[in-house]
């Protein structure tokens, strides 16, 4: 099984306790960017693209 990336389990109540540890996990993964859009998909042709392709499904998951 795999481990949850945060230990509280969203039930929207407690929604802003919930956002607060997620941004911080993603964040420390690296990942935000991807849910937040700061982190922009390149073009193909600039190279770049299977790499931020993964880290997107990853962010994803």
């Amino acid at each position: 099984p795999r481990t949850p990336l945060v230990a509280i389990v969203l039930k929207g109540s407690n929604y802003k306790a919930w956002a607060r540890v997620m941004k911080t996990a993603l964040h420390a993964k690296m990942k935000l960017g991807f849910i937040d859009g700061s982190t922009k998909k390149p073009t193909i042709k600039l190279g770049g693209y299977p790499n931020w392709e993964k880290a997107n499904s990853m962010a994803m998951t």
